[in-house]
């Protein structure tokens, strides 16, 4: 039977196995209540942060949507319409890695985005008039 080091310290026998990366980890660079290691700790960490920031971006773009689609000058705009629906795919992934990583504190501003971006992207979408013109619809 071989003995195992920490693959992280180097020092200590490894006693458990990183759920995230594989490693053989002790005791001591292993957090019990996310059952990896403390380097996948900190990268979880950091990516949820990073998650953090890209819904706070897409609440501020929906924010700026909403504000141009009161303005006449705006209604009817292609950028406005690629932007609310690129905002919408985004959200469309991030509710995708919600179910795949623990992510829960963020689902709640997810689908507060979505459901007030849905309105804004049917808006944009009646304001263009696709019923009148078919062809439009394969832009979309």
């Amino acid at each position: 039977m071989s003995i195992l080091k920490c693959e992280k310290c180097e020092k200590e026998l490894a006693t458990l196995f990183c759920l995230r990366c594989k490693r053989a980890i002790c005791q001591h660079c292993y957090d019990q209540s996310l059952a990896v290691c403390n380097d996948c700790v900190n990268f979880k960490k950091a990516r949820e942060w990073d998650r953090r920031q890209l819904v706070r971006t897409l609440a501020e773009n929906v924010r700026f949507a909403s504000d141009k689609l009161e303005k006449d000058a705006c209604q009817g705009c292609e950028i406005l319409r690629y932007q609310l629906l690129f905002s919408l795919k985004v959200l469309k992934n991030l509710g995708i890695e919600l179910e795949q990583e623990d992510l829960s504190g963020l689902k709640q501003p997810i689908n507060q985005l979505r459901e007030a971006i849905i309105p804004l992207i049917i808006e944009v979408i009646a304001q263009k008039d696709l019923d009148a013109d078919p062809a439009a619809w394969r832009r979309i």
